[in-house]
């Protein structure tokens, strides 16, 4: 099974930080061990736990910029069909 992997382009990116506030995984107020995505005010977001995203595209679907890739998983109008998800959601909770 391939690891998820989220890239993302420091060159476009705006630096909004809606990435951070639209994924379940990152933010304040989220109940999660390690963020995926932080952001310093004014700095790129840092995506510092990738093995933490669940693959749900919402950081990616969100960015305005189109900064955002993500690889590794399998998708279909953003309905996640691999069961590394679960996996995933497994190991965080």
């Amino acid at each position: 099974m391939n690891p998820i992997v989220i890239t993302r382009d420091e060159e476009i990116c705006v630096k909004c930080g809606e990435c951070i506030d639209a994924c379940p995984h990152s933010g304040e107020g989220k109940m999660v061990k390690e963020p995926v995505i932080t952001q310093e005010a004014g700095q790129v977001p840092n995506i510092i736990t990738p093995e933490n995203c669940i693959g749900c595209f919402a950081c990616k679907d969100t960015c305005r910029s189109e900064a955002i890739q993500i690889s590794g998983i399998k998708e279909i109008n953003s309905i996640l069909t691999d069961i590394s998800l679960l996996e995933n959601i497994k190991r965080i909770y």
